[in-house]
């Protein structure tokens, strides 16, 4: 199976990245800070070879985090 496009949703910078299509190659550019790392952690939890648990002090959008919610 072969990944063609995804979309990721309340994940880190990320509130919702519309589809994303995937060719070959798939290049991602951006500025510093603009979410490159957080799309491939995305990707990355999706089917990890080393199975990463989900934070939600970590991983959920800052914007929607609950004041004083515990870390994980």
């Amino acid at each position: 199976m072969r990944l063609t496009r995804f979309r990721i949703q309340d994940y880190r910078c990320f509130l919702d990245s519309d589809w994303v299509n995937v060719s070959n190659p798939t290049v991602l550019v951006g500025k510093n800070e603009a979410g490159k790392t957080s799309l491939l952690k995305a990707l990355h939890q999706f089917n990890p070879f080393k199975p990463e648990s989900y934070s939600m002090a970590r991983d959920w959008p800052r914007g929607l985090r609950r004041e004083g919610a515990d870390a994980d």
